[in-house]
């Protein structure tokens, strides 16, 4: 059996930060999406890197893959992630798809999704 010698998000403390030049970014475990999904935020500036843990378009939130496509989601998980991001003292949002972010749009959708109000627009929606 082949074993990486990679350290993956599952085996590393939590919390630790990545630097880059002048910056450090507090890595943020936020399974859902995948079981390894985690953002970066910058306390200093407020900046948030959500990568794939928040995919958002207008209302449609992505959630992760059906359970009959990946064993790897976790929507139980993603919902408490979730709001874990939108209570960050962020300042600007950096979304994983669709270039720089509106925060309050981000909220919105995290919101609609949590209250289950933006179903009717298309959005997948939590499922006890």
């Amino acid at each position: 059996m082949r074993r990486s010698i990679y350290p993956t998000l599952s085996n590393l403390t939590i919390p630790f930060a990545v630097l880059v030049g002048d910056h450090a970014f507090d890595v943020q475990r936020l399974p859902g999406v995948t079981a390894g999904a985690c953002a970066l935020f910058e306390h200093a500036t407020g900046v948030l890197f959500t990568g794939e843990v928040l995919v958002w378009d207008g209302n449609y939130v992505y959630d992760g893959e059906p359970p009959e496509v990946s064993d790897d989601a976790d929507r139980v998980a993603f919902r408490a992630s979730v709001q874990r991001l939108a209570a960050l003292p962020a300042a600007a949002v950096c979304p994983g798809h669709f270039g720089r972010g509106n925060l309050d749009a981000m909220r919105a959708a995290i919101a609609g999704y949590i209250a289950g109000t933006n179903a009717d627009q298309g959005a997948n929606i939590y499922h006890d």
